[in-house]
């Protein structure tokens, strides 16, 4: 009993030596002021007496600067006690006593309850209490410390200066490690809210709740995160508990480089920070512990709220502070009104910064110096708030100086995956293994909440760590999880089924040694060759039958020429056909000639025809389909004799569903999609559907495995196949820089070669049609028409030359009975000339001259010269014999 009784002997002399103090200072100045003069009683409760010097020059130095004349300040001074019961009967006795109208509150450093029992006895009666270190959440409740405000933020603010850490530094997966007390759970809820509000950069992995001040195994505690990529640890502990971590993280060598540790300000003091291994980084509040300056900074906050509530109030409406805390005493109807004036007051130029309040009375502007621990001395590293982005020179622990990621990947993965072939094959599984088949899709369940199924619901409720499967990357997804570059770009295509004669692979096994023979038909090369020797055969036979031919002209020497033989037509047809120089063997006849230039005209359609129809083989491809794309109109007017679907629940249908363009098309296919792929392949193989709209990868390997499918139409609605991972994950950034590189290395190329593009189908499937007889049938009408053209000139040339051999050899008649009646006319001419130049001579001898020559042209001109007479008879008798050849005798006779 004597124990305790001296305390409270001690603390009645302190108080009774205060009052006289207070009593003999007022008393000084109340005979200096007016009877008007109000007097506003502060009180307060500090750690020590060794703060009541400041308390009163504050009240003073206000009172003098600020405080106009009819208004003072007047202050009542305690020591805080250890022992709220006795606390709270000092506050009835001494401070309620004196009608404060605010108290000012501080921390023992041995007690936790002691400002917890002036905040409820002074808010019972509605007295505003300032609390000037008190940093425990509990003080934010205003259920129960009703009129608490403070000018110190609760524990719980550290969570923000944390997540500018994780911003400045690029992290976004952490693992929380807090109490299960009110501040460790405080400041759970406030990094939580946090989370929610970063959009995603920011993601609690793990989150770990301990019980304080108790003997839980840290050790396998701290175990839990070895299966989480973070390594991020916020920490929320106070002293003892913080040594007790620490020690079990050396332990599991959670303090090696690549680790990340942020702490409280209770982590890094006392014994904790003897403890404390290098790298912590730890906050402490600037000016937490400067009691003087918050007492400097409480008292001009409770200057402002009186001026307020003096100004806007008259003084029959302020009541008076309760006197007592007797149970007839009423609380102070006027404290709540004074209670808001203090929140909405703000100290911008204080000792300890600005000071100001939000709804709670929680100060909302504070300042941290971020301490960094260094082989078991603090040092300070910066301050916050943060005035730029630049890094703070921290030493990491393990002594690591680069900054570390701050994520691990694990060594055991859980993925989950679906059937989906060519990417997925599933065989047997085992008894541990699973298959899911369901379709992604966003849904909003009763409490209005957006939840996924499928594989992204397993992903989002951490049940696998990624999705290694075809999934598409678009926006609804991309929204919830992280994606790795697209390992496939694909976009959506249409599948359908081809109405060509398919022939499968092993029944043109040898197609790759008679490619060439692909632009035509078999029947065609028959014929063209048939054609080479029939066209060779004519031209042999019209240039021997034809006068004008090799076969009986002579040369110029007499002798006969080469005739055309076969061997020479032979080789002059297939020297055109293949476009040779041909040097001897040619036709001379103009029959033949004119076959041969049609043969040559059929030559250069058929080459050029192979040749373009062979460069489209090896270029082009171009497969025959019954619609042309998603344009077409039997796509975008759906009726029933054209059926087309989807797969329900997938990205492909809320492509449809979102695009206003193609709603039509969705309202068709509403009850015609089928609940998976396979199960629409095979109903459009049946013919129970015309057209099916999917990914291009997938529908390309089924075109190539089945050759009576056939994809038509340009791709639409582009994207890719990409690799899901958790919000955050380092995985995805990973993954990407891997599937990068297969894309450079040629590796997706070959994978996309092997298995989707690998055409099982025989190529030419998927080329031009092969000509055939009815695509060159007027080529060979053609040369029919020419052999044809050829037979009826030979028989031309036949019959003109029949009739010039007739007129020549009339002509020859002529001639020679011409030169027959000439001869003849010659001879009867010499005779008589010589009958005439012997009786001349005669009668020459006799006179003694000469006669005229007897081929004088006076002799000739005679009247008894008959040649022109007879050769005009001569040529009407020619005439006749045109006309009637059966005279030529009677005129050789005649003549004769």
């Amino acid at each position: 009993m004597e124990t305790m009784h001296l305390p409270n002997i001690h603390c009645c002399l302190t108080s009774i030596w205060v009052f006289l103090v207070i009593f003999f200072h007022n008393f000084h100045h109340m005979h200096g002021l007016d009877n008007n003069t109000q007097i506003i009683n502060i009180g307060a409760m500090l750690s020590s007496a060794q703060h009541e010097e400041e308390f009163l020059k504050i009240i003073e130095d206000v009172n003098t600067e600020r405080m106009p004349g009819i208004r003072k300040l007047n202050g009542t001074f305690l020591v805080m006690n250890a022992n709220p019961i006795q606390l709270a009967l000092s506050v009835c006795r001494d401070l309620v006593s004196q009608q404060v109208y605010a108290v000012i509150a501080s921390h023992p450093p041995n007690s936790d309850l002691s400002p917890v029992s002036i905040s409820y006895t002074c808010g019972f009666y509605r007295i505003p209490v300032i609390g000037i270190s008190c940093q425990e959440s509990i003080f934010s409740d205003k259920n129960i410390h009703m009129s608490f405000l403070r000018t110190v933020p609760p524990y719980a603010h550290h969570a923000k200066v944390w997540a500018d850490l994780l911003d400045i530094y690029g992290w976004e997966r952490i693992i929380t490690i807090t109490s299960s007390d009110q501040d460790g759970r405080a400041v759970l809820s406030a990094f939580k809210q946090i989370e929610e509000h970063s959009d995603g950069e920011i993601k609690i992995e793990k989150s770990l709740v301990y019980k304080p001040s108790s003997k839980t195994n840290m050790t396998e505690l701290l175990m839990k995160t070895n299966d989480v990529h973070s390594r991020v640890f916020l920490l929320y502990a106070n002293e003892e508990d913080a040594c007790s971590a620490y020690a079990a993280a050396k332990k599991l060598n959670m303090t090696d480089s690549g680790n990340v540790w942020l702490v409280p300000e209770q982590a890094i003091s006392g014994k904790a920070l003897k403890e404390a291994p290098t790298g912590i980084v730890g906050l402490r509040l600037v000016n937490g512990t400067n009691e003087v300056a918050h007492i400097n900074d409480a008292i001009h906050i409770i200057y402002q709220a009186v001026e307020q509530l003096f100004d806007k109030n008259s003084n029959n409406n302020i009541t008076r502070p309760p006197s007592s805390c007797r149970g007839t005493e009423k609380y102070w109807t006027s404290g709540p009104q004074f209670y808001k004036y203090l929140l909405k007051a703000s100290l911008q130029n204080g000792q300890t910064g600005t000071v100001e309040f939000d709804q709670n009375g929680d100060r909302t502007s504070a300042e941290y110096e971020i301490i960094n621990v260094v082989d078991g001395k603090d040092r300070m590293v910066g301050t916050w708030p943060f005035h730029t982005t630049k890094k703070l020179n921290i030493v990491w622990p393990g002594g690591q100086e680069t900054d570390p990621e701050g994520y691990q990947i694990s060594k055991r993965l859980e993925v989950v995956t679906i059937k989906s072939h060519p990417f997925v094959f599933v065989e047997e599984m085992g008894p541990d293994e699973k298959s899911s088949h369901s379709q992604d899709k966003l849904y909003i369940n009763g409490t209005n909440d957006k939840r996924w199924n499928g594989m992204v619901g397993e992903l989002l409720d951490g049940k696998t760590d990624l999705i290694v499967a075809p999934l598409t990357i678009n926006n609804e997804r991309a929204t919830f999880i992280d994606f790795s570059k697209p390992f496939k770009y694909q976009g959506l295509t249409i599948l359908v089924r081809k109405g060509l004669t398919f022939r499968t692979k092993e029944e043109d096994s040898g197609s790759s040694l008679t490619s060439f023979l692909q632009p035509f038909e078999s029947a065609l090369w028959l014929l063209v060759g048939l054609s080479v020797h029939v066209v060779a055969l004519i031209l042999y036979l019209l240039d021997r039958f034809s006068p004008f031919g090799r076969f009986k002209l002579a040369n110029e020497t007499g002798e006969e020429e080469d005739a055309l033989n076969l061997s020479s037509a032979m080789w002059f047809s297939w020297g055109v056909l293949f476009n040779s120089g041909i040097g001897e063997g040619t036709p001379r006849s103009f029959s033949a000639r004119v076959l041969g230039m049609v043969w040559a005209g059929f030559a250069m359609i058929m080459v050029a025809s192979y040749t373009a129809n062979l460069a489209a083989f090896l270029v082009l491809d171009r497969p025959e389909a019954s619609i042309t794309g998603i344009n077409d109109p039997r796509l975008r007017n759906p009726s029933k004799e054209f059926t087309y679907a989807t797969v329900k629940g997938s990205s492909v249908e809320q492509y449809f569903r979102r695009q206003v363009e193609l709603s039509s098309m969705y309202m068709f296919m509403q009850n015609l999609n089928y609940p998976h792929a396979n199960i629409a392949i095979l109903a459009l193989k049946d013919g129970d559907l015309d057209a099916f709209i999917w990914d291009s990868a997938v529908l390309d390997y089924e075109a190539a495995k089945d050759c009576k499918l056939v994809t038509v139409g340009e791709l639409f609605s582009r994207s890719g196949f990409g690799i899901g991972a958790r919000k955050g994950s380092p995985l995805a950034q990973k993954i990407s820089l891997k599937i990068l590189s297969f894309h450079e290395s040629g590796i997706m190329e070959g994978l996309d070669s092997e298995w989707i593009t690998f055409q099982h189908c025989d190529v030419r499937d998927n080329q031009p049609a092969t000509l055939g007889l009815k695509n060159m049938a007027g080529v060979f009408i053609l040369v029919a028409g020419g052999i044809i053209a050829g037979v009826f000139l030979v028989y031309i040339e036949i019959f003109y030359k029949r009739h010039q051999d007739m007129k020549e050899k009339q002509i020859k008649l002529a001639k020679a009975a011409a030169e027959k009646w000439r001869g003849n006319v010659e001879k009867r001419r010499t005779l008589r000339q010589v009958k005439k130049g012997g009786k001349a001579g005669n009668e020459e001898k006799k006179n003694g001259r000469t006669d005229s020559p007897p081929h004088s042209p006076q002799s000739l001109n005679g009247a008894d010269n008959p040649t022109l007479p007879s050769l005009l008879q001569l040529h009407t008798r020619i005439k006749n014999i045109r006309r009637n050849p059966t005279e030529k005798v009677t005129v050789e006779e005649n003549m004769v």
